[in-house]
């Protein structure tokens, strides 16, 4: 039986009584409990798995698999369809290969979910962050699924026959996949047959052949004949920066000839002829040809 939530949840046994040996020393990759119980517990996904687990492995089984993840015998987890792995390891022992199976959701249970996240753009949006969406895992229950499997819909533990029957190895693996779960919550998708990438692929898809069909997000709007009057938009494109009143008409102001030349001053250069007139010559008929080309 699952304790209430105002209940303790595991009991922790005093030090030398957990069942779970320390884990070797050697050195190398290791993942270690960090969470704390109360903060999974509290989480939507993480939660419910922990509870899923306690009630196929026990509590007993669960507090000593704690103490193991604390201490880091998980070596690593991996994620598949179907199947969540990794080896556990104690003192003195190699490394053991526990694994949860689950059956994965059928390609028509997705196909129905995709159908019914296509509707609200939230889904396509936290998908494309690589956040949860709202409420994913009551989508899953009101179509009669299941994002996190309870125990009687086929969560059974793989592990080697020598290990049959200590059951904090696989509850230590129970609580770094919570762990993970409380951190990157999409993951479990992959387990549950699809994988958030894939997910969203097929949402996208999914939108665009409702989109093909003629299927829209809003209503047309239906605007007043009185207030739809007037040209078409094109037929007044050539007189669009043009206004139908008279403006007034304001006096250009006046500026000095050759006003570059004349603050450069006189040049150091002699000659016959000053080099400043024949600059200023060279731009007047520059400044006229500009005119014929712009009036022609």
């Amino acid at each position: 039986m699952i304790p209430d939530a105002g209940e303790p949840k595991t009991p922790r046994p005093a030090p030398g009584e957990s069942k779970a040996p320390r884990p070797s020393r050697r050195r190398g990759r290791r993942m270690r409990l960090k969470v704390e119980e109360a903060v999974l517990r509290e989480h939507p996904l993480s939660g419910k798995w922990l509870d899923t687990v306690t009630a196929l492995l026990g509590e007993e089984a669960m507090a000593d698999g704690h103490l193991a993840a604390r201490d880091g015998a998980v070596r690593r987890v991996d994620m598949t369809a179907g199947r969540i792995a990794g080896p556990v390891e104690a003192d003195g022992e190699a490394p053991r290969s526990i694994a949860f199976t689950l059956p994965p959701i059928e390609d028509e249970g997705w196909n129905t979910l995709v159908a019914d996240m296509a509707g609200e753009a939230v889904y396509t949006a936290r998908l494309l962050e690589g956040k949860m969406p709202p409420d994913l895992d009551g989508l899953f229950e009101r179509r009669g699924l299941n994002l996190v499997p309870p125990q009687h819909d086929g969560l059974r533990v793989e592990a080697d026959k020598r290990v049959t029957k200590q059951h904090w190895r696989p509850a230590a693996l129970a609580w770094i996949v919570a762990e993970l779960l409380h951190h990157r919550p999409l993951d479990l998708l992959a387990v549950r047959g699809l994988s958030a990438e894939a997910l969203l692929e097929r949402l996208r898809h999914h939108r665009t052949l409702r989109s093909a069909e003629g299927s829209e997000a809003h209503p047309v709007v239906q605007i007043d004949p009185t207030i739809a009057k007037g040209e078409p938009i094109k037929s007044g494109a050539t007189d669009f920066w043009r206004s139908p009143h008279h403006l007034p008409d304001v006096p250009r102001d006046v500026h000095p000839q050759h006003a570059l030349l004349r603050r450069l001053g006189s040049s150091d250069m002699g000659g016959k002829f000053p080099l400043c007139g024949l600059l200023a010559t060279i731009y007047d008929e520059i400044a006229d040809e500009a005119k014929g080309i712009q009036d022609s």
